[in-house]
């Protein structure tokens, strides 16, 4: 998949997020503004937690206002911390029957 998206310019993770969140608004007909409004809203969720990098709140003018990331989100828009994950499952090979 890399290969295909990143010599484009495609910044990754929010470049994945941006596509998703355009589908959406040409299905649904989401806006922008509906879009701030989560980082609005989780924004004041960090508020309460006195280990949060930002804490001060912030308006949907200041998420449609700040730097553009990948179409459509802004740099508001994007997730601080993104959680990847990876498993290695080993188990032992299973005995052959004989008959």
């Amino acid at each position: 998949m890399l290969e295909w998206e990143m010599p484009y310019g495609l910044r990754m993770p929010m470049g994945a997020y941006a596509l998703a969140a355009s589908r959406h608004m040409a299905v649904y007909g989401t806006t922008s503004e509906q879009l701030a409004q989560i980082a609005v809203d989780t924004r004041r969720w960090a508020a309460m937690n006195p280990r949060a990098r930002y804490r001060a709140p912030i308006t949907i003018d200041d998420v449609l206002t700040s730097p553009l990331q990948a179409s459509p989100l802004h740099l508001l828009d994007c997730c601080l911390v993104t959680d990847g994950a990876g498993a290695f499952v080993m188990t032992r090979p299973r005995a052959l029957a004989t008959s």
